[in-house]
């Protein structure tokens, strides 16, 4: 053997020995050897056909217009497929992968026999259907399609603190809900009810999302599943307004004098409703042709478009001719 040659070996030999000697006295250089033998461990088995079974969901196509389902049918069914283990495990399909039921040449009933051939693959990736394991079949029945609009009855009881009250107008969005579904069962729905809820002792605003009671849901379209409820609450406070009294009807030749001229009127309300309120809200008036000549006294009218709750001490003024 030529020098060279043994030169050659002998260097061949040295490498193995040193890398030997390396991973028996460097642990680095063991996890750089354990992590390339990983690698290539999942390249190699990630090239080779995998089978698994998988919940592929349902989809059913072309329903002739104007019908819609009269029952659900399942969301999903369990099916074997084969693909490369990389695809199997570098995806989660996202409903790329699902199984098409036809229905345009349906009637109103029809027992439909799950395949492999209604199996619909949208990926960019090589997915085989194998077999159906459940279920193997499904019924599916169609109804007259109904859409209606009907009125949402809000389940809601609420008690204010004393010394507090409801301001403004009470706020429910939406006030009405679209329902759409086979007409056998959406014809018997004439509204919606929220779930019930209770607000005891409130002293601020009420504020709520509440969950809707929708019925049969699995085969009903509602347009909303919530409703908002919104009512403001303020302090209750009590304001005074002085207002003069009117003399109505009196005769051109009589001097007449009221006393009082004004009078103070009482109202109790929303503290800020009573800031918007002023003396002008109110129209005293005293009808001079009523004046009680025993008496000497008028009864007042007292007249206004508010609707808090308002009085007033005096209901009548003394009249006096001079």
């Amino acid at each position: 053997m030529s020098k060279a040659k043994k030169s050659g070996n002998q260097a061949f030999k040295d490498i193995i020995v040193f890398l030997i000697n390396s991973v028996r006295k460097n642990f680095a250089t063991k996890i750089i050897f354990f992590a390339l033998s990983l690698v290539l461990w999942f390249y190699i088995n990630l090239q080779k056909n995998f089978e698994t079974v998988l919940n592929i969901p349902i989809s059913i196509s072309n329903i002739p217009k104007g019908k819609t389902l009269l029952n659900p049918v399942p969301s999903h069914v369990r099916m074997k497929i084969r693909s490369k283990g990389k695809a199997l495990l570098m995806s989660d399909f996202n409903n790329e992968i699902f199984l098409e039921i036809d229905a345009s040449g349906f009637t109103d009933s029809v027992n439909v026999r799950l395949s492999t051939d209604q199996f619909v693959n949208t990926s960019n990736k090589d997915i085989d259907a194998v077999s159906i394991y459940q279920p193997v079949e499904v019924i599916i029945q169609f109804d007259r399609l109904e859409i209606k609009k009907v009125p949402i009855v809000l389940n809601a009881e609420i008690d204010i603190r004393p010394g507090y009250l409801r301001t403004g107008k009470f706020i429910q969005q939406p006030e009405s809900v679209i329902v759409s579904g086979p007409e056998s069962k959406v014809k018997n729905i004439k509204h919606v009810e929220s779930v019930k809820i209770f607000k005891k002792d409130l002293d601020k605003d009420l504020s709520e999302k509440i969950s809707l009671l929708l019925p049969d849901s699995a085969s009903i379209k509602y347009s909303s599943r919530t409703v908002s409820a919104f009512q403001m609450i303020v302090r209750k406070g009590v304001t005074t307004f002085k207002t003069p009294v009117k003399i109505l009807n009196k005769p051109d030749k009589i001097n007449l004098i009221i006393d009082p001229v004004a009078i103070d009127i009482n109202v109790t309300g929303p503290v800020n409703e009573l800031h918007m309120i002023n003396s002008g809200d109110f129209i005293v008036t005293a009808d001079a042709s009523k004046l009680d000549k025993s008496t000497n006294k008028i009864p007042l009218k007292i007249i206004s478009e508010i609707k808090l709750d308002w009085e007033s001490a005096v209901n009548e003024v003394k009249a006096i001719q001079y």
